[in-house]
């Protein structure tokens, strides 16, 4: 799939940008928050609703599924962090970056 100029350029400052967040900040904004809390909303209701699993909604239920999306959250967003690093340190090295 080819990219335009601009679409190239659009990645080029999201990669920058999301690099420059630095590995803690970026795992809790993209990993944390804008996976996990989406996924802890899904899996509470998808439990009680879908499956019948009516202590979804108790204590122990949204803990559980707390626990499992928080720990999801953390290693989705390193897992997207080091993807985001590697393509940096690449551009970097074709010396589309200036510092």
């Amino acid at each position: 799939m080819k990219f335009r100029i601009a679409d190239a350029e659009m990645r080029r400052m999201a990669t920058i940008k999301a690099y420059e967040m630095g590995p803690l900040k970026f795992v809790l904004l993209r990993g944390v928050l804008f996976w996990g809390l989406p996924m802890f909303v899904f899996f509470t209701l998808y439990g009680y609703f879908v499956i019948g699993y009516h202590d979804a909604l108790k204590i122990p239920g949204l803990r559980n599924n707390a626990i499992i999306c928080l720990i999801g959250g953390c290693a989705y967003g390193s897992w997207v962090y080091y993807l985001v690093s590697r393509r940096y340190y690449r551009m970097e090295q074709n010396g589309e970056i200036k510092h």
